[in-house]
């Protein structure tokens, strides 16, 4: 099981956590990099195998609660070093995957201390891990999709569970000397081994509700506000044919004037009724892009808001494979978003910009506007919360969902009084 003072089932179990971790989480640094910091961790806690091998005893349970901390300690760090988005989520699914690797780390040690053959007890842990993790895996990745709107102190709390077990699992000599050398703990051993998978099931059922919950909540909030979009373009369509009644009307009048004066010979009024400048049609739709729903949801906002600035830069084309209705639904939500932060008192420049684009297979868009005041942050979203209160700042959470679905980046800043919400989503 050593091999010049390295516990080698260790270091396998080591590696099957951080091969697990990039499987399931987005980290931040390009693949030769996070091999990079992978390896530096395996060596790291090599080292402490050598340290715990060097000044401790070998049945010393002092040795033992060294390396089984600083290992968690250096993984843990490490995985968080990785992560490309940092919190208790991702400390919660390090220790989560810990304890479930760590199984495949005791059926490991237990047949090798029953066969003395490491190459067996290496192949036996790969399988139990291999096992678990294809079980477990989507569950893992489903609740640090879906659980980012828990509160922190739940995470915290879940973060508690694969703690008591790693302390079950030194309080009842589960450490690799302790465990195999009195079978008595072997059945206490195999019990914790099988209560470990149904109590991150429960935990995963839990959040999988919450989930169903929000999205439901966030539906009827798309919903409403989709219906919103639906009534203020019925009453501009309605406004519309009134409109163009009143011009057919006066249309035929002016025919009728122009006929009189041309009769008449009365040429210099004739050139004034032909030549006078007429007010601008409010009412003519206009084409951002080839794109119609996005177009129109672009057009109703940028009316409904007549005192904003909008500069409009959209090339999109006429379908689209990441749903044109719910697109149409991203880009009202934060462009509303955007005039509704302008028309603040406080905000004396009166301008957004929105950008959208389809390039090299991706689309890219980016909403600015200048804010006053601080923006606050929900603790529990992640995401900036209503000034209007509870029960509003669905658009956002809404963008989320869009970005989930189709496996898009959504990154918001604000800097030098500067709002900006970026995203990107990937049109394979």
């Amino acid at each position: 099981m050593f091999i010049y003072g390295i516990d080698i089932i260790l270091i396998v179990s080591c590696i099957c956590i951080f091969i697990t971790m990039l499987l399931v989480m987005q980290h931040r640094f390009s693949m030769g990099i996070t091999l990079l910091i992978c390896v530096m961790a395996v060596f790291l806690v090599s080292v402490c195998t050598l340290a715990r091998e060097g000044f401790f005893e070998k049945n010393d349970n002092r040795g033992v609660l060294f390396y089984v901390i600083s290992t968690i300690l250096i993984v843990q760090v490490f995985v968080q070093i990785l992560a490309k988005n940092r919190g208790l989520p991702v400390l919660f699914g390090g220790l989560a995957v810990g304890n479930l690797i760590g199984v495949g780390d005791i059926i490991g040690r237990f047949i090798y201390a029953r066969t003395d053959n490491l190459i067996a007890a290496i192949l036996g842990l790969l399988l139990v891990d291999y096992l678990l993790t294809a079980v477990m895996i989507r569950y893992t990745k489903e609740i640090w999709k879906t659980g980012q709107g828990l509160r922190k102190r739940t995470w915290g709390m879940f973060c508690m569970v694969p703690f008591a077990f790693y302390c079950l699992s030194f309080v009842f000599h589960m450490s690799p000397d302790a465990l195999l050398s009195d079978e008595r703990y072997i059945p206490v051993s195999v019990g914790i081994i099988l209560l470990m998978p149904l109590v991150y099931l429960l935990m995963f059922s839990y959040v999988k509700d919450i989930r169903e919950q929000e999205s439901v909540k966030r539906t009827e909030a798309i919903l409403k506000n989709f219906e919103a979009n639906l009534v203020r373009r019925s009453r501009e369509i309605a406004t519309t044919q009134e409109h163009i009644h009143k011009l057919r009307h006066n249309a035929r009048h002016m025919k009728l004037m122009l006929r009189e004066c041309f009769e008449r010979g009365d040429y210099e009024e004739l050139r004034k009724l032909l030549y006078r400048d007429d007010p601008p049609d409010l009412y003519y739709s206009v084409n951002y892009c080839e794109n119609v729903m996005v177009s129109n949801a672009i057009d109703v906002i940028v009316k409904q808001y007549p005192e904003v600035t909008c500069d409009i830069r959209a090339q999109l084309p006429g379908e689209i494979s990441v749903g044109n209705i719910e697109l149409a639904m991203v880009v009202s939500n934060l462009l509303e978003n955007a005039c509704m932060a302008v028309t603040s008192p406080e905000v004396t420049e009166k301008k957004v910009s929105l950008m959208i684009i389809c390039d090299k297979g991706k689309l890219i868009g980016e909403v600015k506007n200048p804010y006053a005041g601080v923006i606050v942050y929900d603790k529990n979203t992640g995401l900036p919360a209503s000034a209007r209160g509870e029960g509003h700042g669905m658009g956002l959470l809404s963008v989320r969902d869009y970005m989930d679905k189709y496996h898009g980046e959504m990154d918001i800043s604000d800097d030098d009084g500067i709002f900006t919400v970026r995203f990107l989503v990937s049109l394979a």
